[in-house]
């Protein structure tokens, strides 16, 4: 049995590293459309506007987010995301859709910050 060496994502916002990061997801779509017509049914695709949402699910420490993420969204700042998967880095930008922050006795406090991107390059 071979075993092999796995890696962890890396995630970075405008260059900095969000070194609070417990974990980012990429969540990539076509939103291509179905054609279908009476005589033919299913014909084929109208091609949409390809798109990524990308979610951080981050730590909130003491000291505060490395980052200005409530400037940047209340600005509509466009985001450059860069992700390591491994090996392969993923450049993708985007806006800030959204930031849920939860904060609760005996449990770390954390937010989920959430983008609207589109195609990686």
């Amino acid at each position: 049995m071979a075993f092999d060496l796995y890696s962890q994502g890396l995630i970075f916002a405008q260059g900095i590293l969000i070194a609070e990061s417990v974990s980012f997801t990429l969540n990539s779509a076509t939103n291509d459309q179905p054609v279908v017509t009476q005589a033919k049914g299913f014909s084929g695709i109208t091609v949409g506007a390809y798109t990524t949402d990308v979610g951080i699910k981050s730590a909130i420490p003491k000291a505060g987010f490395e980052v200005n993420w409530h400037k940047w969204m209340k600005d509509r700042s466009v985001i450059e995301i860069t992700g390591w998967r491994g090996a392969t880095k993923v450049n993708i930008k985007g806006f800030i859709k959204s930031i849920d922050e939860s904060h609760a006795v005996n449990t770390s406090s954390e937010a989920n910050i959430s983008l609207h991107c589109g195609e990686p390059d």
